[in-house]
């Protein structure tokens, strides 16, 4: 196999298919995934263009800043800092929100929780752990509910939010800093979304670095055995959901199965569990039966 240069000739142009082609092979080199289409996505966002934008582009030349600006984005990735906080936004549900390391990079997977709720039409839906703010404003953008109100814990990570919101004209959101675990809203909702913390203490140790040493651990893990949030949940159903409403959360897969259903007893609950993309379960659907 070729070696490939780890250095940017300065004393060379370098034209943004050039540079395609060296990171391309840089970080496929160091085992980076998918490093054709990173190389594109940080050369898109340093011009400010989307990667279609970017072929017209390919015979231009890179001025000296921006030569600058993307080594140092390759070089934050081979420290495995995840390409989505590099260039602050990530994808979901085909829109691109702002993400930094204050909240969690959206996954393909929660998208699941998206593709169950869509169907209804309700008049609120309360969005627990909001972080990015992706899940209601999508919702919002997918005009399913008339109210939604978002929460989180930290005022920092609602700024994001908002931010999102704003971006993307959502008029129907309100954003309140409530800790779920000591707080619950002060009114019931139709429809009440979730994808808390639910990593226990000690596979938090596991994950991969890329994970680990860059997002934030408070929304990844509950410090605990992951289902602290759920057990929560269960306390609080009655509280802020409506009758006949529903409550749908993501958990943490196969592995949770028998956790979620010990919390919520068939006794108490009916529940719906749904698959992700790559055929796990991911989510579940609670009801509570009328009495």
């Amino acid at each position: 196999m070729k070696k490939v240069s780890h250095k940017l000739n300065q004393n060379r142009d370098w034209r943004i298919v050039d540079l395609i082609k060296w990171s391309h092979q840089y970080l496929k080199s160091k085992l980076i995934p998918n490093s054709r289409k990173e190389s594109e996505w940080f050369l898109s966002h340093i011009y400010n263009c989307d990667r279609l934008e970017l072929y017209l582009k390919f015979d231009q030349i890179v001025d000296e800043q921006k030569l600058k600006l993307f080594k140092s984005f390759i070089i934050r990735r081979l420290n495995n800092e995840p390409f989505q906080y590099i260039i602050n936004r990530a994808p979901f549900y085909g829109r691109d929100f702002y993400v930094n390391e204050n909240v969690l990079i959206p996954r393909p997977e929660t998208e699941t929780i998206i593709d169950i709720v869509k169907n209804n039409k309700v008049d609120s839906i309360l969005d627990i752990g909001t972080g990015s703010g992706c899940l209601a404003i999508t919702l919002s953008l997918e005009k399913v509910a008339r109210q939604i109100c978002a929460i989180d814990k930290y005022q920092n990570i609602l700024d994001i939010a908002k931010a999102n919101a704003t971006k993307n004209n959502c008029q129907n959101i309100s954003f309140k800093k409530i800790d779920i675990i000591n707080e619950i809203p002060d009114k019931k909702f139709n429809i009440v979304i979730s994808n808390p913390p639910y990593i226990s203490k000690e596979e938090l140790k596991g994950l991969d670095s890329e994970i680990l040493n860059y997002e934030p651990h408070n929304s990844l893990t509950d410090n605990s055995n992951g289902l602290i949030f759920y057990k929560r949940f269960d306390k609080i159903f009655e509280s802020i959901v409506l009758p006949k409403g529903k409550f749908i959360v993501e958990f943490g897969g196969e592995n949770q199965l028998q956790g979620i259903r010990k919390i919520f007893n068939d006794e108490k609950y009916n529940l719906v569990f749904h698959k992700d993309l790559n055929g796990s379960y991911r989510v579940v659907e609670i009801m509570k039966d009328l009495i």
